[in-house]
C-alpha cells in the first residue's frame, strides 16, 4: 500500500511541475494585453481613474503587480499578487514612469488644503500622502460581512 502511494504521491508531483510554469518561464512570457483576467475577480477596477488611463496607454494589471499566476488561480483569496506597494513604495514607482508634478508649488497647496481631510475618493491626506491619495481611487473594497 505504500508503494502504490508514493506512485500515486509522485505522479501528481510531477504533473504540477510539468503544468505549473517556473518563475524564469513566467518571467519570459509576454504581459497580457488587457485587464480580462484581474476583472473576473476585481470587476471594480474596469473604470477606476489609474486601471483605465493605463489600459489606454496599453499597460495592463501585469505592468506593475506581476503575471501573478498563483494568485489568479485563487479562489479562496491566499495568495497574493506577485507585487503589491507599500505607502513608502507606491510614488517612487509611479515616479519611474511619471515626471515630477509640473507646478510643485500647486501640490504643495493642495497637499495642505487637505491635509487632515478626506478626498473625494475616500483617501484621508496626511503628511506622507502617496499619488494614489489624490489621484483614483485604486484599492479593492472593503470586504463586507460573510454569511454563513
Amino acid at each position: 500500500m505504500r508503494g502504490l502511494y508514493r506512485v500515486a504521491t509522485a505522479v501528481a508531483l510531477g504533473l504540477l511541475a510539468l503544468a505549473a510554469p517556473t518563475i524564469g518561464q513566467q518571467a519570459s512570457r509576454p504581459l497580457p494585453r488587457d485587464n480580462t483576467l484581474c476583472l473576473t475577480c476585481h470587476i471594480n477596477f474596469e473604470t477606476e481613474d489609474i486601471v483605465a488611463k493605463h489600459l489606454a496607454a496599453k499597460l495592463t494589471c501585469a505592468h506593475c503587480h506581476g503575471l501573478s499566476y498563483d494568485h489568479a488561480n485563487d479562489e479562496e483569496s491566499a495568495a497574493k499578487p506577485d507585487v503589491l506597494f507599500g505607502r513608502t513604495e507606491v510614488s517612487p514607482f509611479c515616479g519611474k514612469c511619471h515626471e515630477q508634478h509640473k507646478r510643485p508649488e500647486v501640490v504643495a497647496k493642495a497637499l495642505a488644503d487637505w491635509k487632515g481631510s478626506r478626498r473625494p475618493n475616500g483617501r484621508l491626506i496626511r503628511e506622507n500622502a502617496m499619488c494614489t491619495d489624490c489621484h483614483g481611487d485604486h484599492r479593492l473594497p472593503h470586504a463586507g460581512p460573510t454569511r454563513t
